[in-house]
């Protein structure tokens, strides 16, 4: 039970923590597109604003340099100095005049290589323009076009780029930090759900304990889980459910032992003829010897010979009825060591004026050396009496009727019964064993034989073979372990 155990357990928490890692991550990736989205604008409207800043002195010089005929290039090179001292963060300006030439720019590293007159003029017509971009010369750079203009006169553009790495390394952070919750959260939930799976499977694994242990020998119920919840409930159903069982179990057990006896009677009903015959032949003797004995009361030696015969036809009497009484007598099932031989002749002996009755020719190989079995003998007795007495309502007259007993393989012995009687159809096979299905004339089988001594040996661990020709032979193999434990049986 333990890989499923470990498998149900992997399963709830690999896919649980697939979801729930899926679903972090999502959350996280949709916050983190949030913040940098807020960040960037903010960075731009905080740019955009320095730039509408520089944009006025900026004007402001131009005019007046047309204004005097100076040179705009110095005066706004020097407004571009002042600016980026006061401005730390800015990394380049350019200042783009009406015909998009470059009139003044203030950047050591920058390179002179300016944007293309179409770009600046889709510029120009907006009111002002920004993008983050990253320059081999500057790195990340947030950049913004703002246009010169006053009234319809447009006095050209300027170009102002930003540092903006702190503003990437504020991104990275989140980053990271949403990471960090995410993996926190992660582990604290999947501890949680391992906790909880682990209970769960623990009270799998207890009930699946106390299943084993299930003995229907002593109706013993289950140790139950103080719990008010499902698995607590769980539990007391199982031990509802065991109860039933067990109850059911020993219904079954009445029935099946009174089945047993009614079979058992049955077979007896059938010698009966057979044992009044055994018994009335010593009592007619009897009768005679007493006779002879009142008729001549003073002849002392024949009266002793005479009593001499009457004590052996009331032993003899007296043997054939604790034969027949202790074979249908109801007796509790008794599991032990016995020689399978012994069984076997025990029953023959009781059958054997039955027999005779058909001139049967009966022979026994039995073998010497085969080990005792651990079986109810009362029960393999009836078996036994069931397949003999099959055998002799299947043969006619003189027929012939072989018991074998031996070893079968290395840890079971068998005993087998062969006939050369009316034997069993190829079609008929798989209904032998139904029960209440007999193929003999009414009155001679209650159907109720084979299924009884099939379900007898099933309860032993051993099996039933057969084996027919019709009107040829038919062989009745079963196979027993030597060993047999007693949970095998009901009762």
């Amino acid at each position: 039970m333990t890989p499923i155990q470990h498998s149900f357990k992997t399963r709830i928490l690999l896919v649980t923590g697939s979801v729930l890692i899926l679903i972090m991550m999502l959350i996280s990736i949709t916050i983190l597109f949030q913040w940098r989205t807020i960040l960037i604008k903010k960075e731009i409207h905080n740019a955009q604003s320095v730039a509408n800043a520089f944009v006025v002195p900026t004007l402001d010089a131009m005019i007046y340099a047309e204004q005097r005929e100076l040179l705009k290039g110095d005066l706004l090179e020097t407004y571009i100095n002042n600016f980026m001292q006061k401005v730390t963060d800015i990394k380049y300006i350019q200042i783009f005049d009406e015909n998009y030439n470059v009139i003044a720019e203030k950047d050591a590293a920058f390179n002179k290589n300016t944007d293309s007159i179409s770009r600046v003029e889709n510029i120009r017509e907006e009111n002002i323009q920004s993008k983050i971009y990253k320059s081999k010369e500057h790195g990340w750079i947030l950049e913004t076009y703002t246009p010169l203009v006053i009234g319809d006169k447009s006095w050209g553009i300027t170009k102002i780029g930003f540092d903006a790495k702190p503003v990437r390394n504020e991104v990275k952070e989140i980053f990271f930090a949403l990471l960090g919750l995410t993996v926190i959260i992660s582990l604290v939930t999947l501890s949680v759900l391992y906790l909880l799976v682990n209970k769960i499977t623990y009270s799998l694994n207890n009930l699946v304990k106390q299943i084993d242990k299930i003995d229907f020998n002593t109706n013993e119920g289950i140790n139950l889980i103080e719990s008010k919840d499902e698995i607590g409930f769980m539990f007391e159903r199982f031990d509802d459910l065991l109860k039933r069982l067990y109850k059911s179990k020993d219904q079954l057990s009445i029935a099946q032992k009174q089945v047993y006896q009614s079979e058992k009677l049955a077979s007896i009903g059938r010698l009966a003829s057979g044992i009044a015959h055994e018994i009335n032949n010593p009592l007619n003797g009897i009768k005679s010897c007493i006779y002879a004995i009142q008729n001549n009361l003073n002849n002392n030696s024949q009266i002793n010979e005479y009593l001499s015969l009457i004590n052996e036809g009331v032993t003899y009497i007296d043997n054939v009825i604790k034969k027949l009484l202790g074979f249908v007598r109801q007796q509790p099932q008794k599991i032990n060591l016995y020689n399978l031989n012994e069984l076997i002749l025990n029953v023959y002996r009781l059958l054997d004026y039955k027999l005779k009755q058909k001139n049967a020719d009966v022979q026994l190989q039995l073998s010497e050396d085969i080990p005792f079995v651990k079986v109810d003998s009362q029960l393999i007795q009836e078996v036994i009496m069931n397949l003999l007495i099959n055998s002799y309502d299947a043969i006619l007259e003189n027929g012939s009727i072989l018991i074998s007993s031996g070893y079968y393989e290395n840890d079971s012995v068998f005993f087998s019964i062969k006939d050369n009687g009316t034997g069993i159809a190829q079609t008929e096979f798989e209904k032998i064993f139904d029960p209440f299905y007999t193929t003999k004339d009414v009155g001679k089988g209650t159907g109720l034989g084979l299924w009884v001594s099939l379900n007898i040996i099933e309860n032993h661990n051993g099996k039933v073979l057969v084996k027919s020709t019709p009107n040829t032979e038919t062989v009745f193999t079963v196979i027993l372990p030597i060993e047999v434990s007693d949970e095998n049986f009901i009762g």
